[in-house]
């Protein structure tokens, strides 16, 4: 149960962050490699203008954005 919650919500924030980037991306969040991660490849969700104090949405591990994101979303979606 606890193994199935926590795919789910990884899901769901997925999910969420690729619907922010086709809603908005690339006037107002764009991709940008964060070169600073520890673990795997990952894509940070970068705003243009903060949110409270935050100017980040998150990690999107790169191959996940390849997985659900097409060549050519990707393309758009890196813009700055």
């Amino acid at each position: 149960m606890v193994g199935t919650l926590s795919i789910s919500s990884r899901d769901l924030k997925t999910c969420l962050q690729v619907r922010l980037l086709r809603s908005y991306a690339p006037e107002q969040v764009y991709l940008i490699e964060d070169k600073q991660s520890e673990s795997e490849p990952v894509y940070s969700l970068r705003l243009r203008e903060p949110i409270g104090e935050r100017l980040y949405a998150e990690h999107l591990p790169i191959r996940i954005a390849e997985e659900v994101l097409t060549d050519k979303e990707l393309k758009q979606f890196k813009k700055i």
